[in-house]
């Protein structure tokens, strides 16, 4: 009896122990799967997180990328901001050359003397208000640029009735007198010097210069009415200011010859003259 009831509790204990490794055996299946569960659980995280690090190196490599493009986008910026500069400080040059140019074109078709022709020698073509256009020569080589030649003499006999004398006379490219009424139309519009030059016989030449000349009217006999400071190599034979051109009544003047000895009365002070 006694041996049964041992049996008993033998066989209670071994269904409770067997009871029990089902329970352990559960549990550690459980505890395997859910291991095998995260594991698979960061092995998917740590592909994805394998993944993000190579997105995130090709996002690396392309913002590289986009910062070298931006780079080179920003060099190719400065250049052509230089290229652009370089072309609008050609462009400013070019308009001013062109602006210079036709302001050098308006003075030339607008010129009063022989300024705006600078270095030449030719004969061109001024305008002054009051009287028609004419032709001067002008001249460059004698004391600088801008010289209007109004006179120039050689070895022709210059007896010439007043009207000669006022309207001009002669070949321009020789001998020739301008002429009093665009001397006074021209030293009335704006400032003048006279530059006067003498050629003598052995080849020397001398000069005498006035700083402010200035011839008077018709009405005012051609009156030399300022000559200015003088300076030069020839005698200042111009000291008698305030003279008339002719010496002789200007009404009767019309058709008179000079006369040989007045000669030194006839436009004296108009020999080998250049104006300016």
């Amino acid at each position: 009896m006694e041996d049964l009831k041992v049996q008993l509790k033998v066989n209670e204990m071994l269904k409770q122990m067997e009871h029990l490794k089902q329970q352990t055996d559960a549990k550690i299946k459980s505890s395997y799967q859910q291991l095998k569960d995260k594991e698979t659980e960061l092995h998917l995280k740590a592909i994805k997180i394998l993944k993000i690090e190579k997105d995130f190196k090709d996002r690396e490599a392309e913002i590289f990328d986009k910062k070298d493009q931006i780079s080179k986008m920003e060099m190719q910026t400065q250049s052509r901001e230089a290229q652009i500069q370089s072309k609008d400080k050609s462009i400013r040059e070019l308009e001013d050359q062109a602006n210079s140019l036709k302001q050098k074109l308006k003075d030339i078709s607008e010129a009063s003397s022989c300024l705006p022709f600078t270095n030449s020698t030719e004969i061109h073509t001024i305008s002054l208000p009051g009287i028609d256009p004419f032709v001067v020569p002008c001249n460059s080589s004698v004391s600088g640029s801008g010289w209007t030649v109004i006179h120039r003499r050689n070895n022709v006999y210059f007896n010439r009735i007043f009207n000669d004398y006022k309207l001009g006379f002669g070949d321009l490219r020789k001998n020739f007198f301008l002429g009093m009424e665009k001397i006074h139309q021209m030293t009335l519009l704006q400032p003048h010097e006279l530059y006067i030059q003498l050629q003598h016989v052995n080849g020397e030449t001398s000069y005498a210069r006035y700083d402010d000349f200035k011839v008077g009217s018709e009405k005012e006999k051609y009156e030399l009415i300022s000559l200015g400071k003088y300076s030069g190599t020839a005698a200042d034979s111009l000291a008698h200011l305030n003279v008339n051109f002719f010496l002789w009544d200007l009404d009767n003047a019309g058709d008179k010859e000079v006369d040989s000895e007045d000669e030194d009365r006839d436009a004296w002070w108009c020999r080998y003259l250049q104006e300016k």
